[in-house]
């Protein structure tokens, strides 16, 4: 019986001896997340608006007046050299 007395105070000793350690540390937390990217660069400038067109051509020229008698009333007649002169 002491035998059995001895071999239980020994194991509950040795219970107590593990019992006193302390426990492991626990893990370290997980790193953090990165930063963000940078923005994107701007766009370029839009090229140059393209040159006016030509101008158009001038009108034809009028034609030249028939000599002779005017026109009844317009106060005008041709000399004698047939230049259309105002009266």
């Amino acid at each position: 019986m002491k035998t059995f007395f001895v071999a239980t105070f020994a194991f509950l000793t040795a219970i107590g001896e593990v019992s006193a350690r302390g426990g492991d540390g626990g893990h370290g937390g997980d790193g953090g997340d990165g930063g963000d990217g940078g923005d994107g660069g701007d766009g370029g400038d839009g090229g140059d608006g393209g040159d006016g067109g030509d101008g158009g051509d001038g009108g034809d020229g009028g034609y030249g007046v028939a000599g002779g008698h005017p026109p009844p009333g317009s106060n005008t007649q041709t000399d004698a050299s047939g230049c259309l002169c105002k009266m």
